[in-house]
Formats: C-alpha cells, sequence, structure tokens
C-alpha cells in the first residue's frame, strides 16, 4: 500500500522520507517547491513526487486518492491538522500526523465516529512529542499497579530544527492558556509559568521548563480514565530565545491569525544570531516522563528520558507509523492518539530508536516526600 507524505522537504519530512526509502514501500514526497523535492527524491534513490499546496483542496483529495495511507509532516498543524484529517476520512484513506498542536489534535479526534464508521484509522501525533513521550507513558502506566500522575517534559534545540512550522508551533504553544490535567478535570493554565526543573539525558542535563500547549494532557487523560494528573511542559535549550518565545506569547494582538506568520518570520531572521549569543548547551533534543502510582505498596515513580536528533525523534516514529498502517497491522478503525492500546508497541518503537542510536533510558524508584 503506498504512502502519500505531505510536507516532505521539511526537516521533519526529510527524516521520515529517509527512513521510509529504507523499506520495501511505495511513497510520494509532497510539497510546494518542486526543486526541493526532485533533490530530495535524487539523495533517496526512490519515490514519486506530488508538487501542489495544502490550500488546493482539489490537487490534495487527487494525491490522497491515489494513496492508501497518508503521512502528515506539514505544519503548523493548529492550521492543517483537522482539515487533512478530514480530508482523509472523506477520501477513505488512513491518516497519521506529527501533530503537536492540542487544538489540532482535538480536531482530528472529534472525528472518531465518523472514521469508525467508514473503516479508516486516523491517528495524531506520532512523533517526539507527542509520540514518542505518549509511548513513554504508556509503557509506565503498565508496570504501575495504580498510576496517579503522568509528567511530560521535553526540552528542543533551536539549533536541531528552526523551520516556520515549528517557529509558528512554539508561538502557539507559549501563547495565553493552555490544558493541563489537575485534580482529575483538564484545566487552562497560563503558558509560560515556571520554572520547572527536569533531568534530561547528559549532556543536556537539567533545564528549566515551562508550561506549554500540547496535546499529551488532553490524550493521556483521555487513554488513562484513573490518573488524575497529567502535566506538559517544555522549553528551547537555549536561554534567550526560551525568554524570548515566552514573553512573545504573552502578546495577546501577537498571536492573531494575520499576525502571527508575520511574527515567526521575523523572528527566524534574528535566530542565528540568538543562537551565537546563547549556543545550545548541545544541538539536541530531548524528552523526559514520568509516571507517578503505587508499586509494591508504596508510591513509586517510572520514568523514561532520551535524548537526540529532533528529526529522527520525530521522523522515524511518523515512519514507523505509516508503515503500519500500509500494511495492514493496525487492524483500528477510529481516530486515535498514539497511546491508544493496540496500536502501536512502545518496546519495538524504542528498539528501533536503539537501532539508530538513541537509547531510551528507564530508571524508577520510590518516591520521596
Amino acid at each position: 500500500m503506498s504512502i502519500l507524505l505531505l510536507g516532505a522537504t521539511g526537516a521533519m519530512g526529510r527524516a521520515a522520507a529517509r527512513f521510509l526509502a529504507e523499506e520495501d514501500v511505495p511513497f510520494t514526497l509532497a510539497g510546494r517547491n518542486r526543486r526541493k523535492l526532485e533533490e530530495l527524491r535524487a539523495q533517496l534513490g526512490k519515490g514519486e513526487v506530488a508538487v501542489f499546496s495544502l490550500e488546493d483542496e482539489a490537487a490534495l483529495r487527487q494525491a490522497m486518492g491515489n494513496h492508501q495511507v497518508v503521512a502528515g509532516a506539514a505544519g503548523p498543524f493548529y492550521r492543517w491538522e483537522g482539515y487533512l484529517a478530514r480530508l482523509a476520512l472523506e477520501e477513505g484513506v488512513h491518516y497519521i500526523s506529527i501533530c503537536d498542536d492540542y487544538d489540532g489534535a482535538q480536531a482530528l479526534l472529534n472525528l472518531h465516529p465518523q472514521a469508525e464508521e467508514k473503516g479508516v484509522t486516523l491517528v495524531t501525533g506520532m512523533g517526539w512529542t507527542p509520540g514518542l513521550t505518549n509511548l513513554a507513558a504508556l509503557a509506565g502506566i503498565r508496570e504501575l499497579e495504580t498510576p496517579r500522575a503522568i509528567h511530560v517534559a521535553w526540552a528542543g534545540s533551536a539549533e536541531d530544527d528552526s523551520g516556520l512550522a515549528v517557529t509558528l508551533h512554539v508561538l502557539h504553544a507559549f501563547a495565553g492558556r493552555v490544558p493541563s490535567f489537575r485534580g482529575g478535570k483538564l484545566v487552562m493554565v497560563p503558558a509560560g509559568k515556571g520554572p520547572y526543573w527536569v533531568d534530561f539525558p547528559p549532556p543536556l542535563g537539567t533545564i528549566a521548563t515551562y508550561e506549554c500547549g500540547h496535546p499529551e494532557p488532553i490524550t493521556l487523560s483521555r487513554s488513562f480514565p484513573g490518573v488524575e494528573e497529567v502535566t506538559l511542559r517544555g522549553a528551547i535549550t537555549q536561554r534567550l530565545p526560551n525568554a524570548i518565545g515566552r514573553l512573545l506569547g504573552r502578546v495577546p494582538f501577537l498571536h492573531g491569525p494575520a499576525v502571527r506568520p508575520k511574527v515567526a518570520s521575523v523572528s527566524l531572521r534574528f535566530l542565528p544570531l540568538l543562537n551565537r549569543l546563547t549556543p545550545a548547551p548541545t544541538p539536541l533534543s530531548g524528552f523526559w516522563v514520568r509516571v507517578e502510582g503505587q508499586k509494591g505498596g508504596q508510591p513509586w515513580h517510572v520514568t523514561r528520558r532520551a535524548l537526540g536528533p529532533m528529526e529522527v525523534l520525530t521522523g522515524l516514529p511518523l515512519a514507523l507509523g505509516a508503515l503500519g498502517l500500509s500494511r495492514g497491522t493496525i487492524p483500528m478503525p477510529g481516530a486515535y492518539p498514539p497511546e491508544a492500546p493496540g496500536l502501536f508497541s512502545p518496546e519495538e518503537v524504542f528498539a528501533a530508536l536503539a537501532a539508530r542510536g538513541i537509547q531510551v533510558e528507564r530508571l524508577e524508584g520510590p518516591l520521596s516526600g
């Protein structure tokens, strides 16, 4: 079954394309820039090319209809996720993405009844965060007798990816109030609140993280009803870009649909200078997931964390998910997050990371206090 890869020339799309090229599966690289698409196909030595804009609905529908699976790596997802998932559903095509915006994820999940009835599988957020973080949470949940809380954190280097889509995502994630799950209910908390210090793997080390908008509090609280708390914090590892991103998020008029792309474009021009002024401790990105609860009658935690290139952390899960859908190993019609039981095996995904030199470290022990 063939795969249509949207956003193929972005950093995450290119990584997913490289992983797809390692497998015996037909795929099409889709994007707006023919030259970049042709260059990528030449590098891979395989694949077809489709040139169109996501705004061209007719061309998009035609491309979807010629494939069995759509893999979405084209952001920002607060703009595209619900739209792309709906079109895929209407065309009867499976869809999977690396959506990292909470409102985009919710838009896809709202399609569950229609997808289930039509026999189509829609998966949102099979990337780094969400994606690997969700699978780490699923693995931890299975190890505790009574899981109570899930704490998720990410740290991303601005040197690891600095495209327009990721800049728009950061501005969106740190804007206004964002979802969190506290006391057994979904609440909106101020973005940028913190710091919360998190121990990522060396050489990244301890990083100050902040409340931000991601899908995990929404999806994990739904997938694991007994959990009473799900938090999500994140940070750009360079101090100056991190501070500026949080500051911009507090200015409401900067986040209108017409203004935000202009703010993102200006930010991108100054990002190389900011990176030179405050270089990253390491040009890598990481995740940290702690599941808390009871084990052996005492308060316990199981923590998983990893560090690697953002494009590998994101592109590999997308490729694996698309391959699973294309091969029919995911017989679950409906709309789901990646942690939904029966979709993906955390152990298999983590093993695929390990084969590429990225180890998911597991820690456990009693909870203090």
